[in-house]
């Protein structure tokens, strides 16, 4: 099984996806902003044109990939990425024939702003408004949270129920 979190920054998935991999026999977190890190020149954000696109959709291809080769030597995966309908399609396509969810992790803006700046302002105040309203408008999941007042513990157990197994 393949769990993909998506959400806006400071969502929660970096803080999820490891409690919901802890509960389970086997399992694996690939987080894709990492892997576009791997892109050192010329690393673009995925907003900024063409080649932030290209960069975002790569990343999305190779963390299929990761997700593939884990999942067939018998981990379950957590896929941690911000997705538009876009990118979404990529995971789709790549994985069809491997059991996933794409679980959209949506807090308030106010609340996802407030976290980005707990946590070190990785991203400017509007670049977190630009991606929570890619978020805002990204249709294309199986199961939505509002977990604005939601504890990490809580929805990870939540989210373990999507792998058939019981906890650790």
């Amino acid at each position: 099984m393949i769990l993909i979190l998506t959400g806006p920054p400071a969502a929660g998935k970096s803080t999820i996806g490891p409690l919901v991999a802890k509960q389970l026999d086997r399992c694996t977190v690939i987080d894709t902003d990492l892997v576009r890190l791997m892109v050192v020149q010329p690393h673009i954000a995925p907003w900024l044109g063409e080649e932030g696109r290209f960069q975002l959709h790569l990343g999305a291809k190779n963390s299929c990939m990761l997700a593939r080769n884990f999942a067939e030597e018998g981990f379950h995966v957590v896929l941690l990425d911000v997705l538009t309908d876009e990118s979404a399609r990529i995971y789709r396509m790549n994985l069809a024939d491997l059991t996933h969810k794409i679980v959209l992790l949506m807090p308030s803006l106010d609340e996802s702003l407030a976290r980005n700046r707990a946590r070190g302002q990785f991203l400017t105040d509007d670049e977190v408004e630009l991606l929570y309203d890619w978020e805002r408008n990204f249709l294309d999941f199986d199961h939505k949270i509002d977990n604005t007042c939601l504890d990490a513990d809580l929805v990870s157990k939540d989210l373990v129920s999507f792998f058939g197994h019981s906890e650790q």
